[in-house]
């Protein structure tokens, strides 16, 4: 899928990086997102649910629209945990955090945002101390790859997960601990990704290195 027209002018267009709670528009992208893929999201009016409220998203914003989302939801009672109906063999508890409803503008799918998110929710999930972080991938494809050169392992068998809508979807659960070393590695992946953006005519900036470059978006209402 080719990125939208304006990112293939001649003038670099700036988005802000926003660890955020949660926002209408980040409801928005997701369903958007995920209507594309193999969910079934026909009949449901959004993919927000219970976690949402108490989880931080990291996503990429184009003045007041967001293009690309992570979410990271911390223990106990994490995502993963609940969706699986605790058959998943994943730790638990207040040192946990879970990585999940990434999401991607479907027009700009395909530039590295995708990767971009996990990696800054990964940094995020390090700052704050978290011993583990918990993922999950199905079972073939690009993600596991992604997810395995990053620093996760499996953790225990496949499980099928209940999610909050009612979509079932089996799934090999993912663990990693950050570490220094991992920290280094997921920088690396960031400045690949950056510059492939910056290809693109898409440069990133996280929002307390933004100043002044973005006025539509309100970081009142998005940062805390």
């Amino acid at each position: 899928m080719r990125p939208p027209s304006n990112l293939s002018g001649s003038s670099p267009i700036t988005a802000i990086v926003a660890v955020t709670r949660c926002a209408t528009e980040i409801l928005d992208l997701r369903t958007a997102g995920y209507s594309t893929r193999e969910y079934d999201v026909r009949n449901i009016t959004t993919m927000a649910d219970e976690f949402d409220e108490r989880s931080d998203h990291v996503s990429v914003w184009l003045a007041t629209t967001p293009v690309a989302t992570a979410r990271l939801t911390p223990g106990p009672r994490s995502v993963f945990e609940q969706w699986s109906q605790r058959k998943a063999n994943i730790p638990t508890g207040e040192q946990v955090v879970d990585i999940s409803r990434v999401a991607v503008r479907p027009d700009m799918r395909q530039l590295g945002l995708s990767s971009f998110v996990v990696l800054e929710a990964l940094n995020q999930a390090a700052q704050r101390d978290f011993q583990f972080v918990v993922g999950a991938t199905v079972l073939e494809g690009a993600l596991l790859n992604f997810m395995t050169r990053i620093g996760f392992e499996a953790a225990g068998d496949i499980v099928e997960l209940l999610e909050s809508q009612g979509q079932r979807v089996r799934v090999q659960p993912m663990v990693l601990t950050p570490s220094p070393e991992l920290v280094r590695t997921w920088r690396e992946s960031q400045d690949d990704c950056l510059r492939r953006l910056a290809r693109h005519g898409l440069i990133l900036q996280r929002a307390n290195e933004a100043g002044g470059l973005a006025p539509d978006v309100t970081f009142s209402r998005l940062v805390e």
